[in-house]
């Protein structure tokens, strides 16, 4: 979709989905069609169906407190146009870009995720030092892992302070099985 349908369906009556974000009292309510966001996302379709789905007074109510509403925007704009937020993020810092991978990993937005492959390298510095500042408080003795290795080290090796990694395989197989 173009930036013109964005604001087609943005100003329509249509939307059947509310979704407030945030916490008090930065709290946002946004309105969004539930055909949209189940095809862009698997979270919304398991969230939409009727397993999940909280109805009230004809809307799909859903409540996403851990997302800041300015980050949620900018992944709503990204679901009704493809428009790669990081592209279009002027205004965003490192903070910015890590709430929006963060947003977009809860919300099963895999082909966003997949886009950081086409970061500058200024924006990977970014994150990096941003990143750097939440390592330490991160568990991975707690994960598995497969799971450190495909959702951790694989995707942002580029970004791991130097040796990290080793370390982190050292813990988890030993160093003797490195």
């Amino acid at each position: 979709m173009n930036n013109g349908k964005f604001d087609e369906f943005r100003d329509s009556s249509e939307y059947n989905v509310k979704i407030i974000v945030g916490t008090e009292p930065n709290v946002k309510e946004f309105k969004a069609h539930s055909i949209i966001l189940q095809e862009r996302s698997e979270y919304f379709q398991a969230a939409l169906s009727i397993r999940w789905a909280r109805e009230q007074d004809g809307f799909f109510i859903i409540k996403k407190p851990n997302i800041l509403p300015k980050i949620f925007e900018i992944i709503l704009n990204y679901i009704y146009t493809g428009i790669d937020p990081m592209d279009n993020c002027d205004k965003c810092d490192g903070e910015d870009s890590l709430d929006i991978l963060k947003a977009a990993d809860e919300l099963e937005l895999y082909s966003l995720i997949q886009n950081v492959s086409r970061w500058t390298e200024q924006e990977f510095e970014i994150l990096k030092v941003t990143i750097s500042q939440y390592i330490p408080f991160i568990r991975f003795g707690l994960m598995l892992p497969y799971d450190y290795e495909t959702k951790v080290r694989d995707p942002f090796m580029c970004i791991l302070p130097e040796g990290f990694d080793e370390r982190i395989m050292e813990y988890f197989y030993g160093s003797s099985n490195l």
